[in-house]
């Protein structure tokens, strides 16, 4: 007689296949799992990453802040250099104004000064004209009249 090996139940069966199922199914569920906690970490790699980001963004900005404060505070100084430049200009001008008045007074003297010399130098040099003229006249009447005194001279 010859044993063979006795036939599981149908109720074994059953359990077999359904722990089998499970099993497949807690398998499926750790692969899961593990594939949710993968992206779980790629995520807070990003996350990270954007925040390296953010802090060297806010880094540059704070750069670009204190090179702009810099630059505000330099053109300040420049403005506060050239108001004072301007006053002591305006100073200056306000304090020779009486000069630059007294100065154009005087050139102004002076300019009639000028002219008024024009004006007797043009008057010198009519009369002196005048008087060359006379000269001239009475050199001519004077050769002419030794022309005369010479061709009435016995003797010559």
């Amino acid at each position: 007689m010859s044993l063979s090996p006795p036939q599981p139940s149908p109720e074994i069966t059953r359990l077999q296949r359904e722990l089998e199922e499970n099993i497949l199914l807690i398998q499926n569920i750790r692969k899961e799992l593990i594939l949710s906690q993968i992206t779980v970490l790629e995520l807070q790699d990003t996350v990270l990453q954007k925040e390296t980001d953010k802090a060297d963004a806010i880094s540059i900005l704070g750069q670009a802040e204190h090179a702009l404060e810099g630059k505000i505070n330099y053109i300040v100084e420049l403005d506060r250099v050239l108001n004072e430049k301007l006053a002591a200009a305006q100073n200056a001008a306000t304090a020779a104004a009486p000069e630059i008045a007294a100065r154009d007074q005087i050139i102004q003297d002076l300019v009639q000064k000028l002219d008024l010399a024009n004006r007797e130098i043009g008057a010198t040099h009519a009369l002196a004209g005048n008087y060359a003229r006379d000269l001239a006249q009475a050199q001519e009447a004077l050769r002419q009249a030794l022309l005369k005194l010479a061709a009435l001279e016995p003797g010559r």
